[in-house]
């Protein structure tokens, strides 16, 4: 039984990992957004 707690641990360890990196990427991703609009808000004030 040590070993199939052992087992779940590790697969919950890398589910928690997988987690971790996808809530990075999609406040990466966010954040590009973010500065991508700014970047073309800058643009449409300096032509005008």
């Amino acid at each position: 039984m040590m070993a199939a707690s052992e087992d779940y641990s590790k697969v919950v360890d890398k589910i928690y990992a997988l987690q971790k990196e996808q809530e990075e990427a999609m406040a990466a991703n966010v954040n590009y957004k973010a500065g991508k609009e700014r970047i073309q808000e800058m643009i449409e004030y300096l032509k005008s």
